[in-house]
């Protein structure tokens, strides 16, 4: 079920929280300005992984051409903000 809370704060401790997860990392260590490829742990397959989970946790679907924009941490909240 979706999150309801979609401020942007929330959204951003969202964001991170699923990203360390799924690379594994504490979220303390997860820098908004870490870009695709920066963190040895966020290849290809995690980058999917890490979407599929945010379009999960806010109800939303991304189409391929902002899936492709997404670059960084800040993009993916962006985005997130962006749709909701």
């Amino acid at each position: 079920m979706p999150d309801q809370n979609f401020d942007r704060h929330s959204i951003q401790e969202r964001v991170v929280a699923i990203i360390a997860d799924v690379l594994k990392l504490p979220k303390d260590v997860v820098d908004l300005e870490w870009m695709f490829g920066d963190v040895p742990q966020w290849d290809s397959l995690k980058h999917v992984a890490i979407i599929t989970q945010v379009e999960e946790r806010f109800g939303l679907v991304f189409d391929v051409d902002q899936i492709t924009d997404l670059e960084s941490v800040e993009d993916i909240i962006d985005l997130v903000e962006e749709c909701l």
